[in-house]
């Protein structure tokens, strides 16, 4: 059906009634909405009325609890239940045992990757090293590199890498059914990808790993991953917004 100057001049559908409305002068002619349109009209009426209460309801909702939880979309991805480790077995960059025990009574931020990541491991250790009084302030949070390429990074190598950034870095690695167990129970993504045909043999590789770090709390559980630190006073904000949350639950 087409219009023209907001009244109708023809009827190609053939429809009785408006046959029978044909002698009529152009304003007396009853409307005919279509089905589509009032079914469109109420639904947009429930659509506003439902954001309305929705806007009441926030509003009326006790001001503290605004501030209670991490907001996902600001790059912090709270477990609804801590997650409590299971025992493993690793080495620090000194070679001496690092397991389960050396992640309780304090906060530890774990970040996976290996020593000759070109991008993303360095990035992410120099603006740690960056942060360091605000991750001491914000209650001794120890920073713990575990290299996922145990084959390329030896306890040497790690020690001489994570002390680049600051000595007071963890720098871990173990074999690679070690490194499995840990990141298995943790859901931490990592791959070896295998070297393109073109490159000469000695090129090395290229591991892909999660970018994300991974929030321990004192109890030894995981708590909440974070985004990448390069903002560095959004990430402690994130980092203290999600203790506190940890705090008021226990």
């Amino acid at each position: 059906m087409s219009t023209h100057n907001g009244s109708f001049d023809e009827d190609p559908d053939g429809d009785p009634r408006r046959e029978a409305d044909r002698g009529l002068a152009p304003d007396e002619l009853p409307p005919r909405v279509p089905v589509a349109w009032i079914a469109g009209g109420l639904s947009a009426a429930l659509l506003a009325s439902l954001v309305a209460i929705g806007v009441l309801l926030w509003r009326a909702a006790p001001s503290e609890l605004s501030g209670s939880m991490p907001d996902v979309r600001a790059g912090v991805h709270l477990l609804p239940v801590a997650r409590e480790l299971p025992e493993f077995h690793l080495r620090d960059q000194s070679g001496e045992p690092f397991e389960r025990s050396r992640l309780e009574g304090r906060w530890s931020l774990l970040f996976f990757g290996y020593t000759s990541c070109p991008d993303v491991c360095p990035t992410t250790l120099q603006s740690l090293a960056q942060i360091k009084p605000e991750l001491e302030a914000a209650g001794d949070v120890q920073v713990v590199f575990v290299s996922v390429d145990p084959a390329r990074d030896p306890v040497e190598r790690l020690r001489e890498y994570v002390g680049f950034f600051d000595p007071s870095f963890e720098g871990v690695t173990g074999s690679k059914e070690e490194i499995d167990g840990l990141t298995g129970e943790l859901g931490v993504y990592y791959a070896v990808r295998a070297p393109e045909s073109d490159q000469p043999a000695d090129a090395g590789y290229l591991v892909d790993h999660a970018s994300s770090l991974f929030l321990i709390d004192p109890e030894a559980r995981l708590h909440a991953l974070l985004d990448d630190p390069r903002d560095g006073a959004a990430f402690v904000e994130r980092l203290r917004r999600a203790q506190a949350v940890r705090r008021g639950s226990s």
